[in-house]
């Protein structure tokens, strides 16, 4: 797929090398969607919210492209989620703490 873009490119197919960009970061969303779902299930909850973060960070990038509605790929089920998880899984919750000792 990306051989076929670049080849779009190359021809100033620029409509054509979006679309294929669009499916191919809907793609991503969805492998990160998996990933970050497995990592939490396996107690791996740091690499877990990063793949979270990644989701949003795409799903945003995404939106200023294409906007798509509730039951198109998934992707407003797979936004909503995201938010909840990250609600459950806070990032502070990552962060540690600092000890002084004199």
């Amino acid at each position: 797929m990306q051989l076929l873009k670049e080849g779009f490119v190359k021809e100033d197919k620029q409509e054509q090398a979006k679309q294929l960009w669009i499916y191919q970061t809907i793609i991503e969303i969805h492998k990160l969607y998996i990933n970050a779902f497995n990592l939490l299930k396996e107690k791996d909850y740091y690499k877990g919210w990063c793949q979270l973060e990644r989701i949003e960070i795409t799903i945003s990038s995404l939106k200023r492209h294409f906007q798509y509605d509730k039951k198109q790929f998934h992707l407003w089920h797979i936004e909503k989620t995201n938010k909840y998880l990250q609600v459950i899984f806070p990032y502070r919750l990552f962060a540690s703490s600092e000890l002084l000792k004199k």
